[in-house]
């Protein structure tokens, strides 16, 4: 189990440097023609940061699982409601 886990938290930190890393410089480099200027890599790295930084604390605050479980759970009590899933 513990070499699993292992495992895990390696895949995951490999996939999470790509993603922070490679596929920006990538982007900026080869699409976007712009690695120093402005609209840049500087600028799509510090977005990233940022957006990393706000939006998963964000979703488990909301944890909008919950309330889909919530809703679907009001409604099939309800009688004469057919729910198409």
């Amino acid at each position: 189990m513990t070499n699993y886990q292992t495992s895990l938290a390696i895949k995951s930190i490999i996939a999470q440097i790509l993603n922070t890393i490679f596929v920006p410089f990538v982007a900026a480099y080869f699409i976007k023609k712009n690695i120093y200027g402005r609209n840049g890599l500087i600028e799509d790295v510090f977005i990233l940061a940022v957006s990393n930084s706000f939006v998963p604390p964000l979703v488990k605050l909301i944890d909008p699982y919950f309330y889909l479980r919530w809703i679907y759970s009001k409604y099939m009590r309800l009688p004469g409601i057919l729910l198409l899933i």
